[in-house]
């Protein structure tokens, strides 16, 4: 066989589980590479560029596609992500005309990229393999990524055509049953089961929601009550405050439509990341941050704060309120980790709170 291959190469935990990409490990001493190759199923033949070219192209975008997932997942965004964010998770090609990831001076350690690496191996191994959106339902809880997951691949497989494969490691992407997976993202429900935080809002002219809705954002979204809990009390005695609702959410586009069974309803004041991205940076933390929650009545923006940081984030929806957040903590990291600055005694305090908080 002759081989057109490039390599993506990152440190990867590991013991690294999808199942438990929320929270890594300490230890990021271990290196893995994963060796993607274009292969001419005729020994005899070579792999023309544009065929090469289309492959990384495709698995560019289901790389990033994968890496937008897991922030949404980790930030509890409710909306795409912005593209600053996106373009963490970037392939270039090096100097031996491979693939690597982004090697930019950016900080890098809180294993977002090592499990994005690891969840796209396991989605080409697997739907390379023949499996069917039944693997996408266990590993993508989000529908919306669901369907952009399988088109991705079915685009990827397509532009491969039946003259080439691609090898992932030891294992190869030459078996998509792509008439399924077109099947499967044609009949993606764009409902799931989840959580979504919002301020409660009275709405006398909505039945079906009994007179409360939930703002997220500029949108007023209905709901409505499972019968057998009680949600529905718990959501009027929070009118006008931030609270977490869970049930079946529809989605419309890339926005929440409606949620139906709501069967929980609890206050919403203190949320807890147990790792800090921004484009400049992602950090692992010790032990999960707090941060106060709140929404203003009068101007409707969303505030996320932590006093010991002197963090005071304010913005017109949860989605910015909290990547701004984000933002600002590697800010303050990037500042206060470097021996350039003179520090009074109240920044000294807070860089302690920060060396003390992010894994080294």
């Amino acid at each position: 066989m002759r081989y057109n291959d490039f390599f993506i190469k990152h440190r990867v935990l590991s013991d690294l589980s999808i199942a438990k990409v929320e929270y890594p490990p300490d230890d990021y001493a271990a290196m893995r590479s994963i060796n993607i190759g274009v292969v001419s199923k005729d020994e005899n033949e070579k792999v023309p560029v544009d065929i090469a070219g289309g492959v990384m192209v495709n698995v560019q975008l289901l790389f990033r596609h994968i890496g937008e997932y897991l922030i949404s997942k980790e930030l509890k965004l409710q909306n795409r992500i912005d593209q600053r964010l996106s373009e963490i998770f970037s392939l270039y090609i090096n100097t031996s005309a491979g693939i690597s990831l982004n090697s930019s001076p950016r900080i890098s350690t809180s294993g977002i990229i090592d499990s994005a690496l690891a969840l796209l191996e396991s989605t080409l191994v697997k739907l390379g393999s023949g499996t069917g959106g039944f693997w996408i339902d266990d590993t993508y809880s989000d529908p919306r990524f669901r369907r952009i997951i399988a088109e991705d691949v079915i685009r990827l497989a397509q532009d491969i055509g039946t003259g080439y494969s691609l090898k992932v490691g030891t294992s190869s992407f030459d078996n998509v049953d792509v008439a399924k997976l077109k099947a499967y993202a044609g009949h993606i429900k764009m409902i799931y089961d989840d959580v979504v935080c919002g301020v409660l809002r009275t709405d006398a002219k909505s039945r079906r929601s009994e007179g409360v809705v939930l703002a997220v954002g500029d949108d007023r979204v209905k709901m409505s009550f499972d019968s057998k809990t009680a949600a529905l009390t718990e959501a009027r005695g929070l009118i006008d405050a931030t609270a977490i609702v869970g049930g079946k959410i529809r989605i419309s586009g890339d926005r929440i439509a409606e949620i139906s069974d709501v069967r929980k309803v609890i206050p919403f004041d203190v949320v807890k990341f147990k790792r800090m991205i921004s484009s400049d940076g992602d950090v692992a933390l010790t032990e999960p941050l707090e941060v106060k929650v709140s929404c203003d009545d009068r101007t409707n923006e969303w505030t996320l704060r932590n006093d010991a940081l002197g963090a005071h984030v304010s913005k017109k929806d949860w989605d910015s309120a909290v990547t701004s957040f984000h933002d600002y903590f590697v800010f303050l990291w990037n500042e206060y980790s470097s021996e350039e600055h003179t520090l009074n005694d109240e920044e000294k305090d807070v860089r302690d709170f920060l060396f003390g908080l992010v894994v080294d």
